[in-house]
């Protein structure tokens, strides 16, 4: 059988225009042979001396695992471990080339991890599955004979399953019976014993009549419960009718709700703006040497509110003023800060439950009057 030639670089390097030949060919057979393929794990490579002055370079796989598949990548080893440069792979002639400066020594062995074409195709398989059930279904069919007498004389002794044709006023099938030993004519008049007869098929239609007739009534029956469901449903509407009413007046008070809600809040955001313009706003900075540990280890710094012209009537709003950085919003954040007054002092007290402030804060007081 022909094929595609196999080259050996011990004796010459293929060239390129040969080796896309080779490419071409191969491809074209293993569509067309839909040929199968084995993944090998560490193939063994070995090297090929092209000459005395150049060894080392070229390392090849044995004839049976060569015609390398690109997918799965090849997996290059160099002594074991997995290598991805400096070399290039000659998938059709199942060899790895390092360049001239990264040439191995005598020493190094190298292996690959590859998926090969192997000399097997399902297509060949398919065929020779096909020829085979056609020589297995036409091994039994002896010919064609004008009498019987011709064909036991032709084969007098056949196997189970030969059958034969023979002619005649009424041409036949003769089927070879081995338990009697004998050829047999398996031609057969149509036998309708199996059939029913006119007695069976009016009681069978009379049957059927009388099931037709109770399923009548049963239909009946269901079409009056169909009714009374109806009704049920016309009912059930008129009462979704007046909920839909109740529901429809209930929204009307809900409206006039949120309209009466809606003049109180302008009420109150008039009430509001009134009592802002009369609030003051004041600025006081706590530096570090302000904050006083309690013996709960907590700190606190104090402010005197007279000072700022409090009476101790008004309404206070403290917290770090606009223009904090951001280093003193996280200090502040980390310190837990809250407020508290002390009654009949006029003194503001900023609390520090978490770490103690370590940079200067900026406060800001909004006085409501």
């Amino acid at each position: 059988m022909s094929g595609v030639e196999r080259q050996d670089p011990l004796s010459t390097e293929v060239q390129s225009p040969l080796m896309a030949g080779f490419s071409d060919a191969l491809n074209k057979l293993s569509d067309i042979l839909n040929l199968k393929t084995v993944a090998y794990t560490d193939i063994p490579l070995t090297a090929v001396e092209i000459s005395k002055d150049d060894q080392y370079r070229i390392y090849q796989a044995d004839f049976g695992k060569k015609l390398w598949l690109k997918s799965p990548p090849i997996i290059v080893k160099k002594n074991g471990t997995v290598i991805t440069e400096n070399f290039t792979i000659d998938y059709i002639g199942g060899s790895i080339s390092f360049q001239e400066d990264f040439r191995l020594t005598a020493d190094d062995r190298v292996s690959v991890d590859a998926t090969c074409l192997i000399a097997e195709s399902e297509t060949i398989k398919g065929i020779n599955a096909r020829i085979d059930k056609i020589e297995g279904d036409t091994s039994h069919n002896k010919g064609y004979y004008d009498t019987i007498e011709d064909l036991e004389i032709a084969i007098p002794t056949g196997e189970a399953g030969d059958y034969a044709f023979l002619g005649g006023e009424i041409d036949s099938i003769y089927l070879w019976d081995s338990e009697s030993g004998n050829w047999k004519d398996i031609y057969k008049i149509q036998d309708l014993s199996g059939y029913y007869t006119k007695a069976e098929i009016d009681n069978t239609v009379t049957n059927l009549q009388n099931n037709i007739n109770t399923n009548t009534e049963n239909i009946e029956n269901a079409e009056k419960q169909i009714q009374a469901n109806a009704d049920n449903i016309t009912q059930n509407a008129t009462a979704i009718t007046e909920n839909a009413t109740a529901i429809s007046e209930n929204n009307n008070k809900i409206t006039q709700l949120e309209t009466s809600i809606t003049e109180n809040t302008a009420s109150l955001t008039e009430k509001i703006e009134e009592k802002a313009d009369k609030s003051v706003i004041y600025v006081v900075n706590i530096g570090v040497e302000n904050w006083i540990e309690k013996s709960d280890g907590t700190f606190e710094a104090p402010i005197t509110l007279e000072v700022l012209g409090f009476t101790g009537n008004e309404k206070i709003i403290i917290g770090l003023s606009d223009n904090a950085t951001a280093e003193q919003r996280e200090t502040a954040r980390n310190a837990l800060l809250s407020t508290r007054v002390e009654q009949g002092t006029k003194t503001l007290y900023v609390i520090a439950d978490g770490e103690k402030p370590e940079i200067s804060l900026s406060f800001a007081f909004i006085v409501l009057d």
